[in-house]
């Protein structure tokens, strides 16, 4: 990842409440958020993250009900997109597996 210094998820629930996971919190758990997908419950998954010399939030969507885009579309354009912010480097695999999940 790119000079990324922190960064949770945040699941938006669709009645409004989110959960902040940690990485790790969210691997143990993905299982039971994607049921509360498949029910609809979910609104959007955000990946919000701080670079090192940047004093400034970041927010990368990784799905939203929103909106209906394909996961290559998501991938890809995060890819296209400059490195030093949202680019590829910022982009991990766990990223990558919550858009082909979720979307």
């Amino acid at each position: 990842m790119a000079r990324i210094c922190e960064y949770y998820y945040r699941i938006e629930l669709a009645n409004g409440s989110f959960n902040k996971l940690k990485r790790e919190e969210f691997i143990n758990s993905i299982e039971d958020y994607y049921e509360d997908f498949l029910t609809n419950d979910i609104y959007s998954i955000t990946k919000i993250y701080k670079l090192k010399d940047i004093k400034k939030i970041f927010k990368m969507t990784l799905f939203t009900s929103e909106y209906n885009f394909e996961p290559e579309e998501y991938i890809e354009h995060y890819k296209s997109l400059s490195e030093d912010i949202y680019g590829c480097k910022t982009l991990n695999d766990f990223d990558i597996e919550i858009i082909e999940k979720f979307n």
